[in-house]
C-alpha cells in the first residue's frame, strides 16, 4: 500500500516516526519530513520516538514541513494528473 495511515498522521500536523518502506519513500525521507528506522529495527524505531519526545523542536519542526508536504498529495491533483496521462495517450494514439 502506499501509506495512508502515515500521510493522515501528517495531514493531521503529527510528526512522523515510521519504519523505511518503498510506499513511504513517495513522501518522507529519514528527517525529511519524517523519522524513518530500517525494518525489523524495533530498537531504532524506538530510539527515533524518544528522540521526538525529548525534542519538542524538532517534533514541532517535521510535524510542520510533514503537514506541509503532504498537502500537494490530493485527489483533486492526482485526478488531474491521471487525466492528464490519458489525454496524453489518446494525444499519441491519433498521431500514430
Amino acid at each position: 500500500g502506499w501509506g495512508l495511515t502515515a500521510c493522515g498522521a501528517m495531514m493531521c500536523g503529527a510528526a512522523l516516526v515510521a519504519t523505511d518502506n518503498s510506499s513511504l519513500r513517495e513522501y518522507a525521507r529519514h528527517e525529511q519530513p519524517a523519522l524513518l528506522s530500517p525494518p525489523k529495527n524495533p530498537e531504532l524505531l524506538a530510539a527515533n520516538v524518544l528522540r521526538l519526545i525529548r525534542d519538542s523542536d524538532l517534533r514541532i519542526a517535521l510535524a510542520s514541513r510533514g503537514n506541509a508536504y503532504i498537502q500537494r498529495f490530493t485527489w483533486e491533483k492526482a485526478v488531474e494528473q491521471f487525466e492528464a496521462t490519458l489525454m496524453q495517450g489518446e494525444i499519441e494514439k491519433s498521431i500514430a
